[in-house]
């Protein structure tokens, strides 16, 4: 039986999204799950930088050991200034629709971030959990 031009068409279009949607999926089993930091850009001016417990096919994910940045701008006396605010998560929920790319990252480029990261948002967190958080990179890098 012949299949129709309409019915090859939405194969074809079937087929392009499997492996739009495969892709990304193989990537983050393959590159993020379990080895290095993640740098994840998400909407609302938030980044978060964190290691993958797992995922789904719409992207929602667990993420441990969180650094959330966000950068937003006050506006005092009609003067914009930027800020950046800084919060450190044992584990959270990111739903998939937030995110707009992930990319892995390298060592040298997690120490470079932490070094950035300000000694107040650093102090509530109790010194256990920012051990945890901060440290021990060099464990999850190595596997």
């Amino acid at each position: 039986m012949a299949l129709s031009e309409a019915d090859l068409k939405r194969q074809l279009q079937q087929m392009i999204y499997n492996a739009k949607i495969y892709g990304i999926t193989y990537f983050i089993q393959d590159r993020c799950i379990g080895r290095a930091k993640v740098y994840i850009k998400c909407h609302h001016t938030k980044e978060i930088f964190a290691n993958i417990l797992g995922f789904d096919k719409h992207l929602n994910m667990l993420l441990k050991n969180v650094v959330v940045k966000r950068t937003a701008v006050h506006t005092i006396k009609r003067k914009k200034r930027p800020f950046k605010q800084f919060k450190l998560y044992k584990n959270i929920f990111l739903r998939g629709d937030n995110i707009i790319y992930i990319r892995p990252m390298s060592l040298k480029e997690w120490e470079e971030f932490r070094e950035t990261i300000p000694d107040s948002a650093q102090k509530l967190v109790s010194g256990r959990l920012r051990n945890q958080i901060l440290g021990g990179e060099e464990e999850m890098h190595n596997q």
